[in-house]
């Protein structure tokens, strides 16, 4: 494939908005794709179904998706040598239109690059308007045979589970497993190098509930690589409750600068409640380590559950279960459980907290 070659599965593109798009049952497997293509956002050299203009759509509403496979690992490959950034996408809706993806499945995915451009992967995404209804229900992003890997030396390089970037989002049930990245992309929060479900919008009325995020991680051994579960960056009002998150990592030994959070708060008026995160097992080295880690906002957080565990044997990352810098913001920390039973040996230096906050607006 050259430079200005693309495989897109499904494209809907120059069609009108009136009634409503329909795919179902579709299957996009065993598929390699290789060359120097580039492209981002709606002009990516590869997406499974991508829909760039038209109405209102439902994806695998009555029949699933399967862009790759549930249960064949690197059913899709995609490589590519140019030196410009490349996104890949499972799935990506774009029209200004309502979007509903649900029970469908992206796994079973291997993406690299040999430069240092930016190579970016997308399970499932979509880009809409404030004002448009975007519903993710019981989609399946990697499995533990079939897992999402991608590999690139560019620094801003990522994998992304679920990206709801637009909109009013209620996400129910989804699971994002297995999702890894080898890349020194050192962002944090919005920019971290591996996020399990990110969502990002100005509206309110969010609604993320009983989600699962498990086994996200960057092997990057060497940067101060940063790895989150839920980025929540919705500036309106919301509600993210009964999401378990587990099993985040990163194998960096040398830097504390890198941040494993189950949970990323960087803006919003948002109910926290119900949700357990447990991180730290099975890490001997010592990035950083939250629980739930609230940058910004004014937020409420009710009946958590976070443990944090491990023995750290290098390094002097601290963990927290809970870790706010938020210094002026009125703020509602109620009936939550924050453990961290974490401890260290050898070399390590960390400390370990339950609580941390900032300023005095508690």
């Amino acid at each position: 494939m050259g430079t200005s070659g693309r495989f897109i599965g499904i494209l809907v593109s120059s069609a009108g908005s009136a009634g409503t798009y329909s795919f179902q049952g579709n299957v996009i497997t065993a598929i390699s794709v290789s060359g120097s293509s580039s492209g981002t956002d709606i002009s990516a050299p590869f997406a499974g179904i991508l829909m760039i203009s038209g109405g209102a759509a439902n994806y695998g509403t009555t029949a699933p998706n399967v862009i790759g496979s549930s249960t064949t690992p690197a059913s899709i490959t995609f490589s590519t040598t140019s030196t410009s950034s490349a996104d890949v996408y499972g799935i990506y809706h774009f029209p200004l239109s309502n979007c509903n993806m649900t029970n469908n499945v992206v796994g079973g995915i291997n993406v690299s690059n040999t430069t240092t451009a930016a190579l970016v992967f997308y399970g499932l995404r979509q880009f809409t308007g404030t004002s448009q209804t975007n519903i993710f229900v019981n989609n399946k992003v990697g499995t533990a045979s079939a897992p999402i890997q991608v590999s690139s030396s560019g620094t801003g390089s990522r994998v992304v589970g679920i990206y709801s970037q637009s909109g009013i989002t209620t996400m129910i049930g989804n699971t994002v497993n297995n999702i890894s990245i080898n890349s020194p992309n050192t962002g944090t929060g919005t920019s971290a190098s591996a996020i399990g479900i990110w969502i990002s919008s100005t509206a309110s009325g969010h609604n993320i509930e009983a989600n699962t995020v498990e086994n996200v991680t960057n092997t990057n051994s060497t940067a101060a690589v940063s790895v989150s579960g839920i980025v929540y960056d919705g500036g309106g009002t919301g509600v993210v409750q009964r999401n378990l998150i587990r099993g985040l990592a990163t194998p960096n030994t040398t830097s504390s600068a890198g941040i494993v959070a189950g949970i990323s708060v960087t803006s919003g008026t948002t109910t926290f409640r119900n949700n357990m995160i447990a991180l730290g097992s099975g890490m001997s080295n010592s990035p950083q380590i939250r629980g739930i880690d609230e940058s910004a906002g004014t937020n409420n957080f009710y009946y958590n559950s976070v443990y944090i565990s491990g023995t750290a044997t290098s390094g002097s990352g601290n963990s927290h279960a809970f870790h706010s810098t938020v210094t002026v913001n009125a703020r509602n920390y109620r009936n939550n459980i924050f453990y961290n039973g974490r401890s260290n040996s050898g070399g390590a230096t960390g400390t370990h907290y339950a609580i941390r906050v900032g300023g005095t607006g508690t």
